[in-house]
């Protein structure tokens, strides 16, 4: 419970603005059209997306077409732009311990 509020905390004093969150959502899934499981804000400003693909399922090659694509979208460069970077990633990339959770995991 103590963690809980800790996060809390930290999330009201780092967190970011809740309608970036909502623009990097429809962003990735209108660019990607690939849902988001899980955001997290790091410590540099940078939204980690946890995107919900299983790679075991596609071509090996799929995130890094997907990376490039969104590399070179005019979203990102908006939102890079509004001050945050958001870098892309599957379930199961290991975490710092020090990211803020933004959205509730999909289960």
């Amino acid at each position: 419970m103590k963690l809980i509020f800790e996060n809390w905390k930290r999330y009201l004093n780092e967190g970011i603005d809740p309608e970036i969150v909502v623009h990097i959502t429809k962003a990735i899934e209108e660019n990607l059209e690939i849902p988001i499981r899980q955001m997290f804000l790091m410590e540099d400003s940078t939204v980690l997306v946890h995107l919900q693909v299983d790679l075991t399922e596609h071509a090996s090659d799929l995130m890094e077409l997907v990376q490039q694509r969104w590399e070179s979208s005019e979203e990102l460069k908006q939102i890079k732009e509004m001050g945050y970077d958001v870098r892309l990633s599957t379930q199961g990339e290991s975490l710092e311990g020090s990211e803020i959770c933004l959205t509730k995991e999909l289960l």
